[in-house]
This record gives structure tokens, sequence and C-alpha cells, in this order.
């Protein structure tokens, strides 16, 4: 059996067709909410308002998808709350990959 050879409009046009369908209409994925993080959320919560956070680890660009949306989304649930942020990078890159994440998360904007 030969493969038939497909011209590239074809392909792009099905792909724009996919890509029209599922703006209009999106899939939903039933993202689930694990124990941990609503205990992480609810301890930002409790905090009183103004509270200092250290935050710091080993991030680096490699585990950016990852590990970038909590920390924005947390960004922003500590700057809602008012809280003082003070990183502690414990690698090299982690410097760059916070100040990344604070760009991100548009918190230091007013």
């Amino acid at each position: 059996m030969k493969i038939p050879e497909l011209s590239s409009r074809a392909v792009w046009a099905v792909l724009l067709v996919i890509f029209i369908v599922t703006s209009i209409i999106p899939m939903g994925a039933p993202f689930v909410i694990s124990e941990y993080t609503l205990e992480a959320y609810n301890l930002f919560e409790e905090l009183p308002e103004g509270s200092i956070v250290v935050m710091g680890g080993a991030y680096v660009f490699a585990f950016d998808l990852e590990s970038s949306a909590g920390m924005i989304a947390t960004l922003k649930q500590m700057a809602r709350r008012g809280h003082k942020l003070v990183c502690a990078p414990l690698a090299v890159e982690a410097v760059q990959y916070e100040k990344y994440c604070i760009d991100m998360a548009r918190v230091d904007e007013k």
C-alpha cells in the first residue's frame, strides 16, 4: 500500500479548521485540585494581611512549564492579600527565574 502525498495546503487547512473549532468550542479538561494545593492556598489565605513571606528554592528554567504556573498563581494570591515577598534563591538560575515569575504575575506593577 502506497501512502498518498498530501499537499501542504491541505495539511494547513485541516490544522486551521481544528484550531478555529477548538477556539470556538473549547474542550474542557477536568482539572482536579489536590488536597495539597488546597492546603497551600488556605495557608496563604489565613496569613494576616501584610505578612512577610520568604520564597526560595533551586528553580531552573528547564522546569518552567511545570512550576511557573503554580508560582505565578501564588504570587498573585500573595499580592492580593498584601503580603511582602522575600526571595531566597538557592541556585544560580533561581534569581532570574524568580524575577521572571514576578514579571509574569505582574504583581510589581501599580
